[in-house]
């Protein structure tokens, strides 16, 4: 009840729709979208998640679940629960400016797709949110396939696996390709 919910969309949407969010209690974020929009959107998903996570900076929130506006979530403390899996499993190295754990879900996130966290579903601390959607943008417009293995797809480097391999190399981390 006291989670504050932000839609991060763009300027130009239903202006109904976003009333109905508004008087709902809810706020909205308007963003323009970007110049390049990146191999899938990617560069709009940056854009919009990014601009919600600020915005929760701005409103005092220490966290941040990242969602879509098509996913649901029934367990009525799932909030709780993720803060207590925050709490139980803290981060081993804190050195690297990193102040909890992210949270992703199954869902989207494949076992042997490598560095692919699904976005669809994500929560952390609003500083290490930011980071993780704090990257460049991709600035290509679409990628050719080399082969067909899945360490070939990863380095192609496209969706959840640029988000992921962007955050480990600002964390200092070397990609390594492997499991």
């Amino acid at each position: 009840p006291d989670a504050e919910i932000i839609v991060s969309t763009w300027v130009g949407e239903d202006e109904t729709t976003l009333e109905g969010i508004q008087a709902a209690g809810g706020y909205v974020k308007l963003n323009e979208p970007p110049e390049t929009t990146g191999v899938f959107n990617i560069n709009r998903q940056i854009v919009s998640a990014l601009a919600g996570i600020k915005f929760a900076r701005e409103l005092g929130c220490d966290f941040c679940l990242k969602t879509r506006t098509d996913q649901r979530i029934y367990r009525h403390d799932a909030l709780l629960f993720l803060l207590s899996m925050i709490r139980e499993f803290p981060v081993a190295d804190a050195n690297r400016g990193v102040e909890h754990r992210l949270i992703g879900v199954s869902l989207n996130t494949f076992k042997f797709r490598l560095y692919g966290m699904s976005d669809m579903f994500q929560f952390g601390s609003v500083n290490d949110m930011s980071r993780y959607w704090g990257c460049e943008f991709d600035p290509r417009l679409e990628v050719v396939l080399a082969g067909n293995t899945l360490r070939e797809y990863a380095q192609a480097n496209i969706c959840e696996v640029y988000l992921c391999t962007s955050y480990l190399e600002a964390l200092g981390e070397t990609v390594h390709w492997s499991l």
